[in-house]
């Protein structure tokens, strides 16, 4: 088996692989602390990883459902891009400390489990910022990967839709 590889079309190419390299790294690596945070948080039983798993998905969807549903032009994709990545970086330490926080409100004693409905709201409620906008983020950098490079999808050809590479 013979695997091709496209070849580099040059700087503006590899702008755009890092973004998107970028898009990846930012929401694993949010996803990493925030799911260690919230195992802290809930105790870390099975009930628990599930709904913050689900409450993830469902809020990252949500971002890529509204990011999907707007319209950028070539100029606005970039600055799209640009704020939404500030903005999720920027989310992840409040969300970090609304996590953590949250957990004085349970009343727990020590050694009692949270219970489903509370895990659900503090999930819900903390993740909302950071996974709406690493959905919104993902579909941007789609967008703008879209727009810069063309990939033809019967040769190995890639080509830069821009002269000017920024």
């Amino acid at each position: 088996m013979q695997f091709v590889t496209p070849p580099r079309v040059g700087l503006a190419a590899a702008k755009i692989e890092a973004v998107m390299g970028l898009v990846g790294s930012t929401a694993v690596l949010g996803q990493i602390v925030l799911m260690r945070e919230a195992i802290v948080v809930f105790n870390g039983n099975e009930v628990s990883l599930g709904i913050v798993l689900a409450t993830w998905l469902l809020w990252t969807s949500a971002g890529s459902v509204v990011a999907g549903r707007l319209e950028f032009g070539r100029e606005r994709t970039r600055l799209a891009v640009v704020i939404t990545e500030c903005a999720a970086g920027l989310s992840l330490l409040p969300t970090l400390w609304l996590l953590r926080i949250s957990r004085s409100f349970f009343q727990t004693v020590p050694g009692e489990l949270v219970g489903p409905m509370p895990m659900l709201v503090t999930s819900w409620i903390c993740f909302s910022v950071f996974c709406f906008l690493c959905g919104f983020f993902f579909v941007v950098g789609a967008q703008l990967f879209q727009q810069e490079v063309t990939v033809s999808a019967t040769s190995t050809e890639i080509s830069v839709t821009s002269t000017n590479a920024r």
